[in-house]
């Protein structure tokens, strides 16, 4: 009887002991994680420039806790394009794991006029970052990457006409769809034409000595892909 109990105890004692270690090991866990800091707004200000290879500047700042930072940020070279974004610390992986840093907006996109067409960013809710080219909505004058053509547009009735130009000179001319339907256009990088025509897919007008004319079998490069928004 009493090596039965000496037993029992004995097995108390080891289960207790490693319950302790457990519990131990938990909170020296936490307490590590808990070592990283949100990031200071220098810190915040060089990691959003680093995601989205682009210079902001922060409007305004309050932090609500320990734990999240509200930021209002603009780009430096278009101080009127403003959105929110978040600085939160957040566990990685699990509930124990280590805490980082983490950014996160509201859906947002803007644009710029990027080498071979307009360049498009895109900071979602996770805070993930997208970087593409994208069709611009409701153009008013695109150059090629290299500027050696434009285009520009006129109406005439309830057609939509783009006119080329090289230089100051009107090369061609034509009417692509109606202006109703009109969502916008880009430049590849072998001077052809790709048009966003709403409820239709790209449409291609390829560069054949000094026109453009509509080529059906053209195949769409990568680097041009479908604006997020088209009915803006």
């Amino acid at each position: 009887m009493t090596s039965q109990s000496n037993t029992s105890g004995y097995f108390r004692t080891l289960r207790m002991a490693a319950v302790l270690v457990l519990i131990m090991s938990v909170t020296l866990g936490v307490c590590a994680c808990r070592r990283e800091k949100l990031y200071t707004e220098e810190e915040f200000l060089n990691r959003l420039e680093e995601m989205y290879d682009a210079e902001f500047v922060i409007v305004s700042s309050e932090q609500v806790d320990d734990w999240k930072t509200r930021y209002v940020v603009a780009l430096k070279d278009d101080p009127d394009q403003e959105f929110d974004v978040t600085n939160t610390l957040r566990t990685a992986g699990s509930d124990i794991g280590p805490v980082v840093n983490s950014i996160q907006s509201n859906d947002l996109m803007y644009y710029f006029a990027g080498k071979d067409a307009y360049e498009g960013y895109l900071l979602d809710k996770s805070g993930g970052i997208t970087s593409d080219y994208y069709i611009l909505p409701k153009l008013s004058e695109s150059d090629s990457y290299d500027g050696k053509y434009s285009v520009r547009y006129h109406m005439e009735e309830d057609k939509l006409m783009l006119d080329v130009y090289s230089g100051e000179e009107k090369v061609f001319s034509f009417p692509p769809c109606a202006e109703s339907e009109w969502r916008g256009v880009c430049w590849d990088r072998d001077y052809n034409l790709w048009i966003q025509i709403h409820h239709k897919d790209l449409v291609c007008y390829r560069k054949n000595g000094d026109v453009w004319e509509l080529d059906d079998s053209a195949v769409k490069p990568d680097y041009v892909v479908y604006n997020i928004h088209p009915g803006r």
